[in-house]
């Protein structure tokens, strides 16, 4: 998955209020991301419960993240 700061550009041309959250811009086929059902184009706004206020965000909060759980 490869994700991209949300410039306020961006959500403006989503319709968002915030700059806030990590835009995907592209999914791999067959990876946890794709089955997890996340799409290019989605906001990821929070993770566990934990929210994402900037795209760095994100990976560092996936990496601590326990294999095999299900938030």
């Amino acid at each position: 998955m490869v994700i991209q700061k949300v410039t306020p550009e961006i959500a403006k041309s989503f319709g968002l209020k915030e700059t806030e959250g990590a835009l995907v811009s592209d999914v791999a086929d067959q990876s946890p991301a794709d089955k997890a059902g996340i799409k290019s184009g989605d906001v990821i706004t929070s993770f566990n419960g934990k929210p994402i206020k900037e795209m760095d965000q994100l990976p560092r909060l996936v990496g601590s993240t326990e294999i095999g759980s299900k938030g």
